[in-house]
């Protein structure tokens, strides 16, 4: 009789009228356990199961929305194809099993290292994400395609790439404490606006928010220290402020390319390549410094940025690359440090406001690609520098087309136009070198080598002081001198 009810009971659990399930499930057996699957909305799993049952699911439950694995073990299968494979590995939701299903929630094992596999739920109707801490890894596009995905949340999974790939509902993201974004990982959410928890990260892959037009803010953080190629082209960022993510060591080639709203960029000191187009098309983009950690000023880096007005190129950039600066229309004075080489094929192309370049500090000419001042009037633009070279520059090819001011070493240097003016002179007397400021204390001093090398640095504090260059055997040096009222002058001297 007992036996007789309980079967009864199970029956009534499991009849097609009862639409949530709950099963303590065995490896490869839910398919017994559940007589009606069509007609579940509402699963609950614990026990284990493996990918056996995974794929039941996916093929039997048609009317399954939420699927609760939050107490489910998941463990290794070997037996018959299922979705073009003999075997699945423990611990890991299966390679696309729940793919374009109609799934809208989804709890994940709470317990356990367990990842997601690849396109696991790629196209499903999933609404919104968590991710427990416990998820080891989210596979290749595992939310990739999602249409009605409105938020996730990141526990600290690393991901193979293309994660959330084109989730056009997708709004807000919270990353947790993920350290490292994989390449496309947002890439085509053209609806996300909200990304927080970034503090943490270390790298930002490729293309990862390529094309999210609504993105306006983002917070670098302190730790970060790469971003790959595209990762932000085609986003509506309004500011790339670095200045407190000092490790940045690298930004990927078109990095911030085709953003509209970047007015303003800090790139920090520390900072060794920026790839070429980093901040192509950016025609909102007001002022940058390119820091003398930082060798080149790559090809397209700065193409298009007609509002740019302000451009610091710090010693130790040797080369300006192939219109790096091309429609660069409002610069109207611009600094070229004696480290540079080569300006490359349409360089300075359409800077068409341009009335002065400072190039004191070059001890030689640089060599030129092609067509490089394309569209300056050279001759209404003032070329100033050394007197030693000026005869080189006017006897150059491209370079004699400019005004050319030759001035003495030791001049008065403002730091750009409209300045205050304050005179820094300075001489080599045996095996010391001094300085002396008027106008303005001098706080430091930098000793370069004409190929740009430090050879020595001094705090000053004063309006003269002397470096000692006994060790040294150059014959020029380049003497940089950051002053009290922060504008910064450069002096050649020869011994």
């Amino acid at each position: 009789m007992n036996r007789l009810l309980l079967a009864c009971l199970g029956a009534a659990l499991l009849s097609p009228s009862v639409s949530a399930t709950s099963v303590n499930c065995r490896p490869g057996k839910l398919s017994a356990q559940v007589s009606a699957p069509e007609s579940v909305t509402e699963l609950r799993l614990t026990g284990s199961a493996n990918a056996a049952d995974f794929f039941f699911i996916d093929r039997e439950m048609t009317a399954l929305q939420t699927l609760d694995l939050s107490e489910c073990e998941i463990t290794g299968y070997s037996g018959d194809r299922l979705g073009g494979r003999s075997s699945y590995p423990a611990d890991r939701i299966p390679d696309g099993v729940f793919a374009g299903s109609p799934i809208t929630s989804i709890l994940l094992p709470s317990s356990g290292a367990v990842s997601i596999g690849d396109f696991a739920f790629a196209g499903s109707a999933i609404i919104s994400l968590t991710i427990p801490a416990n998820i080891s890894g989210i596979g290749r596009g595992a939310f990739a395609g999602c249409p009605d995905l409105t938020t996730a949340s990141l526990g600290s999974a690393t991901s193979g790439g293309y994660a959330f790939n084109n989730c056009p509902s997708l709004r807000s993201v919270n990353l947790g404490s993920v350290t490292a974004l994989a390449d496309a990982d947002f890439a085509g959410c053209g609806e996300l606006s909200s990304v927080t928890g970034s503090a943490a990260l270390i790298s930002i892959g490729s293309s990862v928010f390529q094309d999210c037009g609504s993105l306006k803010e983002f917070d670098f953080g302190t730790k970060l220290l790469t971003i790959g190629n595209s990762a932000f082209s085609g986003t509506n960022l309004r500011a790339a402020n670095f200045v407190y993510a000092a490790p940045l060591d690298s930004i990927g080639e078109w990095a911030f390319a085709n953003n509209p709203s970047l007015v303003t960029v800090t790139v920090p000191q520390n900072t060794r390549h920026i790839g070429r187009g980093a901040f192509f098309g950016c025609p909102a983009l007001t002022a940058i410094e390119i820091p003398e950690g930082c060798p080149a000023l790559a090809d397209y880096t700065l193409t298009g940025a007609t509002a740019l007005d302000s451009l610091t190129l710090d010693y130790g950039v040797t080369e300006i690359g192939q219109f790096a600066l091309k429609g660069a229309s409002a610069v109207k004075y611009i600094t070229l440090p004696g480290s540079i080489t080569y300006l490359g094929d349409h360089a300075m192309d359409g800077m068409t406001s341009l009335t002065a370049i400072d190039a004191t500090t070059m001890t030689q000419v640089p060599a030129l690609g092609e067509d490089v001042f394309e569209g300056i009037a050279q001759k209404d633009v003032r070329l100033d520098v050394w007197s030693l070279v000026a005869p080189d520059f006017e006897a150059a090819p491209q370079w004699q087309d400019f005004h050319i001011n030759a001035t003495s070493s030791g001049v008065d240097a403002p730091a750009s136009p409209g300045a205050e003016a304050v005179s820094v002179r300075g001489y080599i007397d045996g095996a010391s070198l001094h300085i002396e400021a008027q106008g303005s204390e001098i706080t430091t001093a930098e000793l370069y080598d004409p190929a740009g090398t430090l050879l020595a640095a001094a705090q000053i504090q004063n309006t003269c002081g002397s470096v000692s260059i006994e060790e040294f055997s150059a014959y020029i040096y380049l003497v940089r001198c950051t002053l009290a009222n922060g504008n910064v002058a450069t002096l050649k001297l020869a011994r």
